[in-house]
């Protein structure tokens, strides 16, 4: 009798042992989901206006930028596939030398959860932008 009850009570604590490590990894992910709600909702201001500060310095050669994007084929628009020229739409310079429709990158900043630091949606580089006159 005694063997046996030893034997459920081991077996007893590997369970509580393996209910405590998933409890564990559960409360683990429930802090990065918080994280990420406290920086999406602007919770952590001290860090967001560190953020906004230091996208604030760059410093951007538009002239390099824009030869940059001459290079390559920016035709259409990289959100919408539509043609960049056609209409009266007006045009964004994205510091890492990617173009997009004014309307197409403003509306993927909305959604965008980096508040005060984007992402350009081709290359994952922090950037700035810059309207381009109509031709």
């Amino acid at each position: 009798m005694a063997k046996k009850l030893a034997a459920k009570t081991d077996e007893m604590f590997v369970a509580v042992q393996q209910d405590c490590q998933e409890v564990d990894a559960f409360m683990a992910e429930l802090e990065a989901s918080l994280q990420q709600t406290r920086l999406i909702f602007g919770a952590d201001e001290d860090a967001g206006e560190q953020r906004k500060v230091e996208a604030g310095k760059m410093d951007v050669d538009w002239d390099a930028v824009y030869e940059q994007a001459s290079e390559r084929d920016f035709s259409e628009c990289p959100i919408c596939i539509m043609p960049l020229y056609e209409g009266k739409q007006a045009l964004m310079l994205l510091s890492c030398g990617h173009v997009f429709h004014g309307v197409c990158i403003g509306n993927f900043e909305r959604f965008d959860t980096q508040l005060y630091t984007h992402c350009c949606p081709c290359c994952r580089q922090h950037y700035q932008k810059l309207e381009l006159p109509h031709n």
